[in-house]
């Protein structure tokens, strides 16, 4: 019997990797991009992690 995948999403490495990001481009833009439901991952969880961002692409 097949098992289940399953994806787990670190919200906190996420945060950091855009914060990191923002870092090393000072005074650049950053959007974050969230698809749907993020394929099931959770795309208001994702959003509210990435609240700081300057504006999302969907």
């Amino acid at each position: 019997m097949p098992r289940p995948i399953v994806a787990t999403v670190d919200l906190a490495a996420l945060a950091a990797n855009y914060a990191l990001a923002k870092r090393l481009a000072p005074g650049a833009r950053a959007f974050a991009t969230i698809k749907a439901n993020g394929y099931g991952h959770g795309v208001a969880r994702v959003a509210r992690a990435l609240a700081g961002a300057d504006g999302f692409a969907v």
